[in-house]
C-alpha cells in the first residue's frame, strides 16, 4: 500500500480456536473462576457459557452445593458430569472452533430452563463499554439471557478491556456483577 493503513487496535479481532484460548492466562482464569464459585449458593440453577474462562468454574464447584448447571459448552458439560454435578447440555450443532453448541435449538431451549444466574465471559469490552464475542450464536444466547433479566456474572481478565469483536452481547452497564483481575 502506498498510503499505508491505520487500524485502531481495539477493532482488531481474531477468532481463536478453543484449544488455543484454553491455556492463555490460565492462572488468571482460575482466579476469576474461584471468585465466581464463591458467589454460588445451595441449590442454585445456573447457566455457564462455553468460554474457556467460565470453564474453570467446572473444576471448582463443590459437589455438596447441589446446583444444577445448564451450558452450551462441551468442555464444562463434560467436566461437570464427570464430577457428578447435575448438568443440562443444550442441543444443536457442535462447532469445533468454539467447542460449543451454537444453533437456534439451544436458544429455544434456554428460554425454558429455570435459572437463578448466568456466568459468562467475552472476547472483550470496548472503550465505550460494549461487550462482544467472536461467535454469533454465543452472542445470541447471552443476549437472550440478558433479556430474561437473570442476574449476570461477567468474568473478565484485564487484557480484555479495550478490545472489541464482531458480535455485540450487551453493555458493561447491563452486567449485575463484574469479576475482574
Amino acid at each position: 500500500l502506498d498510503s499505508g493503513l491505520v487500524i485502531r487496535s481495539e477493532l482488531l479481532h481474531i477468532a481463536m480456536p478453543y484449544d488455543m484460548r484454553h491455556d492463555i492466562d490460565l492462572l488468571e482464569k482460575k482466579a476469576l473462576a474461584k471468585a465466581a464459585v464463591n458467589l454460588l449458593r445451595q441449590g442454585q440453577r445456573i447457566f455457564m457459557d462455553a468460554s474457556s474462562t467460565v470453564e474453570q468454574m467446572a473444576f471448582l464447584i463443590p459437589n455438596d452445593l447441589n446446583i444444577t448447571v445448564t451450558t452450551n459448552g462441551f468442555m464444562p458439560a463434560k467436566i461437570l458430569r464427570e464430577r457428578g454435578i447435575h448438568t443440562f447440555f443444550l442441543g444443536g450443532e457442535f462447532v469445533e472452533l468454539s467447542c460449543a453448541v451454537t444453533t437456534t435449538i439451544g436458544n429455544d431451549a434456554i428460554e425454558n430452563y429455570p435459572l437463578d444466574a448466568f456466568f459468562f465471559s467475552a472476547y472483550g469490552v470496548s472503550s465505550k463499554g460494549a461487550l462482544s464475542t467472536s461467535f454469533e450464536q454465543e452472542a445470541r444466547i447471552l443476549r437472550l439471557l440478558f433479556s430474561r433479566r437473570i442476574p449476570s456474572i461477567f468474568l473478565c481478565g484485564e487484557k480484555k478491556f479495550g478490545k472489541n469483536s464482531f458480535f455485540r452481547i450487551a453493555d458493561l452497564s447491563d452486567v449485575d456483577t463484574l469479576i475482574s483481575s
